[in-house]
Formats: structure tokens, C-alpha cells, sequence
């Protein structure tokens, strides 16, 4: 088994920009304030280098959509950790935003703020304004101020409030959907990173948990539009009846457990079958540790189509998708996004639960075989 947190090789090997979210091509320049905690490093592009607007305390690099208009327009640029001195460690700009994973048969929950207090004023990311006392946080990114939470339009990925500027704070993509600068900056928008991270994460779950999938599934990046379009189809094909037997449903399509409850504005991911074609179709534009994220979810209701077609209990269908999930993020050293998954009060929360469970009792060969050996609502449990 793999050390969690250590990437294989591929995608997550190359090296990105924390400021702009780009591959660094060439050589890269590394920065350190004397405020963060040791191993907490920026590293930025050559470019970025040398445009990115400095801090003109520790004339550190600053990204120009972190930074307050007030700010830009006066020049005197502070970085969030300057304009704290007593806070400590901040994390990177480009940390990646992400909300709840949204599957086959789910839609991501509502994202919860986390109401932070700093010790000294700041400024508000959205807005510019001094914030003082609490503050919200967005998956470790921040502060914003409660006006602007309550007030602004949030970006359509992570929740945060927009900022006013949308060549620098927010960007529109094609279908519609805002997204702030924080994701936009590890945004997967190509076919060829989303199969090389797509490769990564069935490495991982092969290392870990042993999982294999015989029949060849592809992977497709499609526009919140083309993902309602594809769900639709899905819909409508379990209501087809079988020529052969006008009271069945075609032989060539399962009954998914919820697909007809998918909200098509809130589904992140999807896993399609019909027939031997199957397929897993995933939002274009998230970030990139959503995407695994996402992916992997998908992954694991491939497997279980192979593997438990009998399967018909949600509770141990959703949880061991999302337990699968879970475990490749864990890998990756995702704890926020973790935390968000174990506290989820919906179906996917309770059966991430039953699944852990059941793993710290038994080991994960048992989540393994309870999948695998279920009919119907019936899931044995063999420890």
C-alpha cells in the first residue's frame, strides 16, 4: 500500500504555478515568508515572477485576483499574510476550491462556510474591506466578509462570493456557470489532463483498495448542458419497455437507484450504461482535486456494475462509491474535502459512515464483499 499524500506518476507529478494555476514549463522560483510554518512554500512561474504585483512589506508575489481593487489602484499591495502578523501560517493562493462530490446518483450539498476569528484587521477577498474579528473561510481560502457572503453572487463551484472585477476575480465559462479566480486557477478544461489525472486515480485505487475494472470505460469531460442532456437520456431509457416483454424495461439498461432525483443543474459526475457501452462524464472546469474527486466516485459505480449488479441498497451503493472516493483523497492529503465528505448528513455522508465502519471493524476486504456478494436490499456482512 502506498504512503497517503505521495502522487504516482503522471499528472500530479508535473509542477503548477500556486499564483496562476499554469504547468511551470521551464525553472520555477520558490518563496518563503517568515510567518508560515516550515515546508509552506510558494512557487510561481517564471512569469508570474515578474509581473505579479509584490507585497510591499515582504515584496513577496501576490496574485493580481487576490487583491483588493483598492489596493491595485493605490499600489500598495499586501499580502493576506502581511496584513496578518499575529494569524500564523496562510495557506497558498491557489489552494483548490471544492464543494461535496457530485456523482451518478448525487448532487453537492450546500458548501459550508467556516466562520474564522483573526486577531488583527485584514481585508475581505471579495470586497476589499477591512474585516475585523470573524471572518468566513471557503475550503481555507479567505477572509471574506458576512455582507459579501450574504450579499454576492457565489461562484458556482466552491460558494465563495464573486468579486466585482470578472477579467481578475471571476471567470464565466461556456455553459454559464461563474467561477472565482481560486478555482478557475486548477481548473481541468482539457481531455488530455483529465485522462492523465483520470489514470492517476485508477492507479491509486488499484494500489489501495485493489480495484479493477475488466470492461473498458471511457472518460468524457462535458459542459453542465451536455451532462443535463446525457441525464435525460438515462431517465428516459429506464422508462423504454422491452420489445420482447412489454412489462420490462430494456435488458440493456440497469435501474439506477436515484438517476430519476438527479437535479441536472447540481450533478457534478455521472456513470453511464447501455449495454456494453459505459462511460463515466464529468463536469469540465472543476478543480483539479474535485475532479479526482468526482472521478473516483464514478470509478467505484463502474466497478460495482461489474462487480455487484444486484446491488440495490443505497445505503452500501452510495457509501462504498464514496468511500472509494474518500480513500483516494485521502491519499492525495485532501483533509479538508474529507472532513466535508464524513460530515454529510444525506444518504452519501451515511454510508461514507457504514462503510468506515465497517472497515475499522473488519478491514476493507469486507466493504469489498459486502458489495460483492449483495442482492437486492440485502447486504451480508462477513467479518
Amino acid at each position: 500500500m502506498s504512503q497517503p499524500g505521495k502522487p504516482v506518476s503522471g499528472a500530479l507529478h508535473r509542477t503548477y504555478c500556486h499564483l496562476c494555476g499554469e504547468p511551470i514549463a521551464g525553472q520555477s522560483q520558490v518563496f518563503r515568508h517568515s510567518h508560515w510554518s516550515p515546508g509552506l512554500l510558494l512557487r510561481v512561474c517564471s512569469q508570474c515572477a515578474a509581473n505579479q504585483p509584490r507585497c510591499r512589506v515582504c515584496n513577496l508575489p501576490v496574485a493580481r485576483s487576490a487583491i483588493p481593487a483598492s489596493q491595485l489602484s493605490s499600489g500598495e499591495v499586501i499580502c493576506n499574510t502581511c496584513s496578518q502578523p499575529q494569524a500564523g501560517a496562510v495557506k497558498k493562493p491557489s489552494t483548490p476550491a471544492s464543494v461535496p462530490v457530485g456523482a451518478r446518483s448525487q448532487t453537492p450539498s450546500p458548501r459550508p462556510a467556516q466562520e474564522q476569528a483573526t486577531p488583527s484587521p485584514s481585508r475581505c477577498l471579495s470586497c476589499g474591506s477591512v474585516v475585523r474579528g470573524r471572518y468566513l473561510e471557503f475550503d481555507g481560502v479567505g477572509p471574506y466578509c458576512s455582507k459579501c457572503y450574504k450579499e454576492r453572487q457565489p461562484c458556482d463551484i466552491c460558494s465563495a462570493p464573486l468579486t466585482d472585477e470578472r477579467s481578475g476575480g471571476q471567470w464565466l465559462l461556456s455553459d454559464g456557470r461563474i467561477t472565482c479566480a481560486h478555482c478557475y486557477a486548477t481548473a481541468v478544461f482539457s481531455a488530455q489532463e483529465a485522462s492523465a489525472l483520470f489514470e492517476d486515480m485508477k492507479t491509486v485505487a488499484a494500489q489501495i483498495l485493489g480495484l479493477k475494472l475488466n470492461i473498458p470505460t471511457g472518460l468524457a469531460l462535458v459542459d453542465r448542458n451536455q451532462l443535463a442532456e446525457i441525464i435525460h437520456q438515462q431517465q428516459t431509457a429506464q422508462t423504454t419497455p422491452n420489445r420482447d416483454n412489454p412489462g420490462q424495461l430494456a435488458p440493456e439498461q440497469p435501474v439506477s437507484l436515484v438517476i430519476n432525483h438527479l437535479d441536472p443543474q447540481r450533478t457534478l459526475g455521472l456513470y453511464a450504461r447501455r449495454g456494453m457501452r459505459r462511460g463515466i462524464y464529468v463536469q469540465t472546469g472543476l478543480p483539479r482535486l474535485l475532479f479526482l474527486q468526482i472521478a473516483a466516485h464514478e470509478f467505484a459505480h463502474a466497478w460495482q456494475g461489474e462487480n455487484c449488479p444486484l446491488l440495490r441498497q443505497p445505503l452500501a451503493h452510495e457509501g462504498f462509491a464514496e468511500w472509494v472516493s474518500y480513500r483516494v483523497m485521502e491519499f492525495f492529503g485532501y483533509e479538508r474535502g474529507c472532513q466535508r465528505m464524513r460530515e454529510r448528513d444525506d444518504v452519501y455522508g451515511q454510508g461514507l459512515r457504514w462503510a468506515l465502519d465497517l472497515e475499522a471493524r473488519c478491514g476493507a476486504q469486507a466493504v469489498l464483499q459486502a458489495c460483492r456478494t449483495a442482492v437486492g436490499e440485502t447486504v451480508q456482512i462477513i467479518c
